[in-house]
């Protein structure tokens, strides 16, 4: 349909394949990119230095893991709160009426 209305190989690209895919591949690239904030504390134990890890090394010096570990839940809560608001609303952005998906 794009080259009968005059458009290159490139343009068909850009304008309808790129759009079409971004768009049924959101919702999986949302729930990857969420995964990969709460799954980041597990990269601790190879040692890379992270939130958990700071709030280990704090737990440490001040000896209060309630107020610390609290603290750490709440920033994931908000860090993936942000992050799924955000997509949800590139989601419903791309949205094409009379396209809806059923969720």
């Amino acid at each position: 349909a794009a080259r009968a209305i005059g458009m290159s190989k490139f343009q068909e690209v850009l304008y309808v394949i790129i759009p079409q895919a971004v768009r049924i591949s959101l919702p999986g690239i949302t729930n990857e990119i969420l995964y990969m904030i709460l799954y980041s504390s597990l990269a601790y134990f190879i040692g890379v230095s992270e939130i958990f890890a700071a709030a280990v090394t704090l737990n440490s010096i001040w000896f209060r893991p309630g107020e610390i570990f609290m603290s750490v839940a709440f920033i994931y809560l908000f860090m993936t709160t942000i992050a799924s608001l955000g997509f949800r609303k590139l989601e419903a952005k791309l949205r094409v009426p009379g396209f809806e998906r059923v969720r």
